[in-house]
């Protein structure tokens, strides 16, 4: 269910923290003099998910000409970001399918996975949307039912839908670039 992406997601924004502590802000022009002076070195931007624009803005935040030198640490928090991420995708038997199976019902959770390849393909994730769409159909979109599938879910439980709403906005790595 969400107990464990919830956690994941706690400890990431707790790394995020310290990694964007440690990270630093130099002016984009001394970048590009490392990048001639060091061409065996190769920088790269990678996109933030919403999570860390945010936090950046607030613990790191930069201004035009200047640039984010992300520490090791703050790349573990995209990492995480991106894990979470992909957990969360309402597909099959990833974190988000077991969600989207409880909320919906077997049919719609049939389509929902389906929904979840196509935004996994859509934002990037392409082998990880043929691997789980591979897989989908080896199993005839089943997943395994909940323990209770009689029971209707609690009001605190559908309130925590908008928790995994959020978690899946916040944590969204698109692999395209800017």
């Amino acid at each position: 269910g969400l107990s464990g992406p919830l956690a994941g997601f706690i400890i990431t924004v707790l790394v995020a923290v310290v990694g964007l502590r440690l990270s630093f802000v130099v002016p984009i022009e001394e970048v590009h003099s490392w990048m001639i002076s060091y061409p065996e070195i190769r920088f790269q931007s990678i996109p933030f998910p919403l999570l860390l624009v945010f936090l950046q803005s607030i613990i790191r935040p930069t201004q035009e000409g200047m640039v984010l030198l992300i520490h090791p640490v703050g790349f573990a928090a995209w990492v995480g970001c991106l894990v979470t991420f992909i957990n969360l995708i309402p597909a099959w038997q990833l974190d988000g399918g077991h969600i989207s199976r409880a909320i919906f019902g077997k049919y719609y959770h049939k389509l929902m996975s389906i929904f979840g390849v196509a935004v996994l393909f859509l934002t990037g994730y392409f082998v990880m949307a043929i691997i789980t769409f591979f897989l989908m159909m080896r199993t005839q979109g089943d997943a395994e039912a909940p323990l209770d599938d009689v029971s209707p879910l609690s009001t605190s439980r559908k309130a925590m839908i908008f928790v995994y709403l959020a978690m899946v906005l916040l944590t969204l790595v698109t692999l395209f670039p800017r």
